[in-house]
C-alpha cells in the first residue's frame, strides 16, 4: 500500500498488508507514549522488522502513516450503514442514537489516533481532510434531521441548521477527545458522556425538555471544590508580575494580532517590548510559558463573566441568555489570544495545563449553578450536573474554535455565539 499525500488515501497492493501493519502498530503504541510531533520515522522503522527503504515505499513520510492508520481507523468504525444513510424522522434520530456506541468504541480503541488527527488538523491540511470527511457526514446528517424537526415543530434557533448541527458534532467532538485524553477529571471515559451528549443534542432537535429521557435525580449537595466557585475566588494559580512582565506580555499580545504564536518568536518580543533577551528569560522560560501566562489572565476574565449568572435573576431565560452572550463577546485583542490558544493547546504541555485550569474554574462556577437552580426548581431535571457542566463547555470551546478558524457553517462568530447561548438556555432551563 503507498498513500498518496494529494488525497489521503492509500493504494494497496496484495502483499503489502503485514508491513503496512507493522508500521500502522508501531504508530499507535508509540502515540500512546508521545505527541505525534515528538514521533520521528526512525523511530517507527527500528521498531519493526521492515527496513526503511520498505517504510518509504508504502510512505512519503510519518503524516501519510497518520493519515492512512485514520482513515482506516474511521472506516472500520462506520462501516455498514451509517447515520447518514437513514432517511430524516424517526429512522435517523434512532441512528443518531445508535451512532454513539461505534463511536465510543473507536475513542476508547483508538482514542490516541484519532487524538493525534485532532491535534494536527489545524496545522496539516492533509490530516484536516481526513477528518473533515467523516465530521461533514455527521453535519450534514444532523442538519436534515434539525430542519425537518424544526419545519415541523415550528422551533427556530438563531442559526441556520447547518450551524447547529456543526455545533453539536464539534461539543461530540471535543468531548470524546478530552475524555479519551483524560483531560477533565468530570469526563473520566468516552461513556460517561453520553447522557449529557444526548440531552444536549435533544434540546437542539426537539427544542424543548427532552422527552424520552430519564430525568436524573432533582436535589445535589454542593461539593467542597465548588465553594470558591459560588464566593467568587479565582481557583487559577496567581502570577507575579511587576511592569517589565507586564511589557512583554503586552508585546506578545500587539504581536498576536498581526501573527499566529507559531509566526512570533523570542527575539519578536523582545524588540517589540525593548527588553534584552536576557531579560525575557528571567520571567519566563520560554515563548510557551509568556503565552501560558497571557492566557491565564485571559482565562480568570472568562471565569469572571461566567460567574455574572450568579448575579441574575435565572427564572428569566430571556435574561440567562443575554448574560450568556455577553460572556461569549470577544474583542480583538483577546480573539489573538484565543485562537491561538484554542489551537495550539492540546499540542503545547506548558499551555495545556493553564487551559484545563481555566475550563476546570468555568466547569465548578456552571456546576454550582446548575445544582442550586434544580434544588430551587429553577432549572431542568437532566444529567448528572458535574458531567453536564463539563460537557456544556466543552461544546463552547470547540465551536468558537472553529469560528475562529473559519470552519464550514461557523464563518458567523455573531451567529455562533446567539446560537451557543440559545442552546445553553434551552438545555439548562428549557424554553
Amino acid at each position: 500500500m503507498r498513500v498518496s499525500r494529494r488525497t489521503g488515501t492509500p493504494r494497496r497492493s496484495r502483499d503489502s498488508g503485514d508491513t503496512v501493519a507493522a508500521f500502522f502498530t508501531v504508530t499507535e503504541n508509540l502515540l500512546k507514549t508521545k505527541p505525534f510531533q515528538d514521533i520521528t520515522v526512525a523511530e517507527i522503522i527500528t521498531r519493526t522488522p521492515h527496513s526503511r527503504s520498505s517504510f518509504y515505499h508504502h510512505f512519503d513520510g510519518k503524516v501519510d502513516v497518520l493519515v492512512a492508520l485514520a482513515t482506516s481507523v474511521l472506516d472500520n468504525a462506520y462501516r455498514g450503514p451509517g447515520l447518514w444513510d437513514a432517511q430524516p424522522g424517526r429512522s435517523r434520530a434512532r441512528a443518531m442514537h445508535a451512532s454513539i456506541g461505534p463511536t465510543i468504541a473507536m475513542w476508547t480503541d483508538h482514542g490516541d489516533v484519532v487524538g493525534a488527527v485532532i491535534e494536527q488538523m489545524h496545522t496539516t491540511p492533509v490530516v484536516a481532510q481526513v477528518w473533515k470527511e467523516t465530521f461533514d457526514k455527521f453535519v450534514t446528517a444532523v442538519s436534515a434531521q434539525l430542519t425537518q424537526q424544526w419545519i415541523h415543530e415550528e422551533i427556530t434557533f438563531p442559526a441556520s441548521s447547518a450551524t447547529m448541527a456543526t455545533i453539536l458534532v464539534c461539543g461530540i467532538e471535543r468531548t470524546f477527545y478530552v475524555s479519551s485524553r483524560g483531560l477533565d477529571r468530570r469526563l473520566p471515559a468516552p461513556e460517561s458522556a453520553v447522557e449529557a451528549i444526548e440531552w444536549i443534542t435533544l434540546t437542539a432537535v426537539q427544542g424543548r425538555k427532552p422527552q424520552n429521557m430519564a430525568p436524573a435525580a432533582a436535589v445535589f449537595s454542593p461539593q467542597p471544590h465548588l465553594e470558591r466557585a459560588i464566593d467568587g475566588t479565582s481557583t487559577a494559580r496567581a502570577e507575579q508580575t511587576d511592569s517589565t512582565a507586564d511589557s512583554i506580555l503586552d508585546a506578545l499580545r500587539s504581536l498576536l494580532l498581526e501573527a499566529p504564536l507559531d509566526k512570533v518568536s523570542v527575539a519578536k518580543i523582545t524588540a517589540r517590548a525593548q527588553v534584552s533577551r536576557s531579560t525575557f528569560y528571567f520571567y519566563f522560560d520560554n515563548k510557551n510559558a509568556a503565552f501560558a501566562a497571557l492566557y491565564r489572565g485571559l482565562a480568570e476574565a472568562a471565569a469572571a463573566g461566567l460567574r455574572r449568572l450568579h448575579t441574575i435573576d435565572r427564572t428569566n431565560a430571556s435574561l440567562v441568555e443575554t448574560t450568556l452572550t455577553e460572556w461569549l463577546q470577544i474583542d480583538d485583542h483577546a480573539v489573538a489570544i484565543m485562537r491561538s490558544a484554542l489551537h495550539e493547546w492540546p499540542r503545547r504541555a506548558e499551555l495545556r495545563t493553564v487551559y484545563r485550569e481555566g475550563m476546570s474554574a468555568m466547569a465548578d462556577i456552571l456546576e454550582s449553578i446548575l445544582i442550586q437552580d434544580r434544588t430551587d426548581g429553577v432549572a431542568l431535571a437532566g444529567p448528572p450536573p458535574d458531567q453536564f457542566a463539563a460537557v456544556l463547555l466543552w461544546t463552547v470551546e470547540r465551536s468558537i474554535a472553529g469560528a475562529l478558524a473559519g470552519e464550514d457553517h461557523l464563518d458567523d462568530l455573531g451567529q455562533v455565539i446567539s446560537s451557543l447561548s440559545a442552546l445553553l438556555t434551552s438545555a439548562i432551563y428549557g424554553r
